[in-house]
């Protein structure tokens, strides 16, 4: 899948005028890397995470040692480079002595998404669609290492529904595991939801699920997107005492 994308996206920016190209993680830097030379654009790497040190790649020695390459081949040629957090920007600096700059996924403050429940009649049926009834929020990627294997059976001592908000690689098994458990009634899978849909739902719950598996460097390290989106809503969070959050 990698190679044939690779190979697209090489054709597909050879046809691009560009005077600067970003490179997003390592599944896309190789094309990036070879279309800035031959069109001698500047060059600038986002990384979103350690992209070797996640689950999918570090268990697995293979896949770990081709991607591992890649990295250390082509990231040293992108001097201009910016992450997510200053503990992922320290482990690229040591890696490869170059500064990353920091840029936070901080999302956009709107105070009418945390004011209250009361979301009128513009997006807030999706929030308000459980009345009063109590529920905890699982918001984001429904991927290996989020936890699920706990946090699905927990649910069964807990005297509220889960909503999961979200997609991922991980979403039959979590899905074979509510059924395992008996927690058809419990557990609602939502899948993608709208962001102004998804922002009613998340000021109406009474907590944020903001759990990973230190399976990783990256996961220790990392700053998920809704570790803010759950301040900026107002709720409390249970979050993993890692060192960025």
């Amino acid at each position: 899948f990698y190679a044939e994308y690779n190979l697209r996206l090489f054709f597909f920016l050879l046809l691009k005028k560009m005077d600067c190209i970003c490179a997003i993680d390592l599944d896309t830097i190789l094309p990036c890397l070879f279309i800035s030379k031959l069109k001698r654009a500047k060059r600038v790497y986002d990384a979103h995470e350690l992209f070797c040190e996640m689950k999918e790649i570090v268990t697995r020695p293979a896949i770990y040692k081709i991607w591992k390459k890649i990295e250390q081949y082509a990231l040293p040629q992108f001097k201009n480079a910016y992450t997510i957090n200053k503990p992922i920007a320290d482990e690229f600096f040591k890696m490869y002595g170059i500064k990353y700059t920091v840029v936070r996924n901080v999302p956009v403050l709107k105070e009418a998404v945390c004011e209250g429940t009361s979301q009128g009649s513009g997006g807030g049926s999706e929030g308000s669609s459980y009345g009063n009834e109590k529920y905890i929020l699982y918001q984001g990627a429904v991927n290996e290492g989020r936890c699920f294997e706990t946090l699905i059976p927990a649910m069964k001592d807990v005297g509220c529904k889960l909503i999961i908000c979200g997609d991922g690689n991980f979403m039959q098994q979590a899905k074979q595991l509510v059924k395992e458990n008996n927690l058809e009634s419990k557990i609602i899978f939502k899948g993608n939801i709208a962001p102004d849909k998804l922002a009613a739902i998340t000021a109406n719950a009474c907590i944020g699920i903001n759990l990973v598996e230190n399976n990783g460097l990256s996961f220790y390290l990392s700053l998920a997107n809704k570790f803010f989106d759950y301040i900026h809503a107002g709720i409390p969070q249970l979050c993993a005492g890692y060192p960025a959050y």
